[in-house]
This record gives structure tokens, sequence and C-alpha cells, in this order.
């Protein structure tokens, strides 16, 4: 029994000191600010810049009124449905290649 407790109480203070230093990462992460002006000064240094790229990330969709319906991918240009994970596919993609033309 006494050995129970030890390793008990071994246990909680190894999870209290896990709570502190997860405590003291949040507080160091919550000056975002401070760590990117660190960022600049160090690629500053370098004699370098950050970029920043946004990235535009869509899904088309079938056109479908009825909220009650599920959706469906559209007919491409090759007149056929992808399913499954070919959705998502560089083929899938060509299949819209005026659309994704009109966006870029």
């Amino acid at each position: 029994m006494k050995y129970i407790f030890t390793i008990l109480l071994t246990i909680l203070i190894i999870l209290s000191f896990e709570k502190i230093k997860l405590s003291w990462e949040l507080n160091k992460l919550y000056f975002n600010n401070q760590n990117l002006k660190i960022e600049y000064e160090i690629l500053k240094e370098e004699n370098l810049k950050a970029i920043v790229a946004p990235e535009l990330e869509f899904y088309l969709c079938e056109q479908n009124l009825d909220p009650d319906l599920p959706l469906k991918t559209p007919v491409g240009k090759s007149g056929r449905r992808e399913t499954g994970s070919r959705v998502f596919g560089i083929d899938a993609v060509n299949e819209f290649d005026a659309l994704t033309d009109d966006i870029y």
C-alpha cells in the first residue's frame, strides 16, 4: 500500500510540473507579435525578407437549390462526373480549366 501511495504521489508531482510547463509554453505563444518581430530581425540579419502568399481553397459543386439534397460534383468538360477521392485529383481539376483560368 505504501508503494502505491508513493507511485501516485510521484505521478501527481510529474503531472503538476507538466501543467506548469504547458502553462509557460502557452504564455510564451501568447506574445505572437513579439515572436514575429524576433523572426523579422533574424531574417533581416540574413538579408532575407518574409513573403506572405494567400491560398484560395474552394470546392466545385453542381448548383443545388434544395438545401435538403446532398451536394454533387459537377459534370466536367469530358461529360462525366468524378467520384470518390478522384474529386480532389489534378485530373478532376483539369476538367474545369476554363474556370481556373478565369480565377487566375
